[in-house]
């Protein structure tokens, strides 16, 4: 099963040590280029963990001209869950 994750549960997460849960409950873990930035944003908690963990698993912005960010979004994981 694949998930895509968000700033706050990955801040919590990494927090409590526990980011190696996502790998034992899910089989695909990735984050949006947006969510990798605020999450390694200068200042936020856990900055040094959250890049480490996150570093492979970040969904690649697809430019296609005529195509909203949000509909590339969907795009890309609906490739990665095929796969």
């Amino acid at each position: 099963m694949l998930v895509v994750a968000d700033t706050s549960a990955l801040i919590a997460l990494a927090a409590c040590d526990t980011l190696s849960l996502l790998d034992h409950l899910f089989a695909d873990v990735r984050v949006p280029v947006a969510v990798f930035r605020e999450c390694t944003a200068p200042g936020k908690p856990e900055t040094d963990r959250l890049e480490a963990y996150l570093r492979e698993r970040v969904i690649v912005e697809i430019q296609a001209a005529g195509v909203r960010y949000g509909e590339q979004l969907v795009k890309e994981v609906l490739r990665l869950a095929g796969e």
